[in-house]
């Protein structure tokens, strides 16, 4: 599908709105937990807590990650409830080192009682550290960056006059549609397809780096 929106022409195809919608999604997300995040530290209630026992779990693969957890129980309003959870919200961060990972789990001994965190409307989901944490930014990060090169590749040149009977001509002076936000859009077509392809690779880098080092301490 094709339409001009402003002067600009814009090609609408099943796989860039499907790459757009995918990458406002990926963001959504990420700024939706991260909201959860800040909410559930500011409405958080402290309990007292038992923690039962300590865990750090290593990713398969070459590019290794870790991950920790601190399962503890405890009462809130008269029921008891158990809960792995470190940091508030579902995106729990990652180490790229395991002496990070155990620096974050260190204050935690079984059998010891500890301050757990527990927002009213989830009570089985508290959490240890009363701190935000980096993590849905990967996702904000990612997902904004593939929605901009999918509108970018979408806004780039296609051709006019191809299969609609006008015949192109050569060796005109270039109009201001030639052009978006002052770049040639041919070159900027080619540019963004071709990064679309990098994104995913970088965004598993990042999450295995930019994210992980985040929480060293």
């Amino acid at each position: 599908m094709q339409f001009t929106l402003r002067g600009v022409a814009v090609t609408v195809t099943p796989l860039i709105l499907l790459a757009l919608i995918l990458g406002l999604g990926i963001a959504g997300y990420g700024g939706y937990d991260y909201v959860q995040q800040s909410d559930a530290v500011d409405d958080a209630v402290a309990v007292e807590t038992t923690v039962v026992g300590t865990d750090i779990s290593r990713s398969d693969g070459r590019r290794f990650y870790y991950r920790i957890s601190v399962e503890h129980t405890y009462e809130y309003q008269g029921r008891e409830y158990t809960s792995k959870q470190v940091f508030p919200g579902s995106t729990r961060p990652i180490y790229t080192v395991r002496s990070d990972a155990q620096r974050s789990i260190e204050p935690y001994e079984p059998n010891e009682t500890a301050t757990a965190y527990v927002t009213p409307d989830n009570p089985s989901g508290a959490f240890l550290k009363r701190q935000t944490v980096f993590a849905p930014f990967r996702f904000i990060g990612f997902g904004s960056l593939l929605a901009l090169l999918t509108a970018l590749h979408a806004i780039g040149a296609r051709n006019p006059g191809q299969n609609v009977g006008i015949s192109q001509t050569t060796g005109r002076e270039p109009t201001r549609y030639d052009t978006v936000f002052g770049f040639n859009r041919d070159t900027l077509s080619r540019v963004s397809k071709r990064l679309m392809l990098f994104t995913p690779a970088v965004f598993f880098v990042s999450l295995v780096t930019i994210v992980g080092s985040s929480h060293r301490s």
